[in-house]
């Protein structure tokens, strides 16, 4: 029982860690807003700002869009990690109890001999 707590314990450990898809989609994410940002300054005096505005509503509409859907999944691992933080206390609690459920055993069998 306590190898399957310990794996419990290291897999909960690896997956604290950002997997490679959540840099890069991070990346992507960085450069997708650097690239909003660029638009802005090209586009604020440009003389056909009013042309090319639609184009950057739309990098800023999936920009905001990005940014709740990696909050969201950002939110659902962290409940995760906590559950499975919780089941890996009630499993040791369970072990726990279990020894001390062994030497009561063991005190009570000494005392009728």
């Amino acid at each position: 029982m306590a190898d399957e707590i310990t794996m419990k314990a290291i897999n909960l450990l690896r997956e604290a860690d950002s997997s490679m898809d959540e840099v890069e989609s991070l990346d992507k994410f960085i450069a997708h807003q650097a690239e909003v940002v660029k638009m802005y300054k090209q586009f604020k005096d440009h003389p056909r700002a009013k042309e090319l505005k639609p184009r950057l509503t739309v990098f800023e509409e999936s920009a905001f869009a990005f940014t709740y859907i990696y909050t969201m999944m950002k939110t659902y691992k962290r409940e995760k990690m906590l559950a499975n933080a919780r089941e890996l206390e009630m499993a040791n609690a369970v072990i726990e109890l279990k020894q001390e459920l062994d030497i009561l055993t063991k005190i009570n069998k000494d005392d009728l001999s």
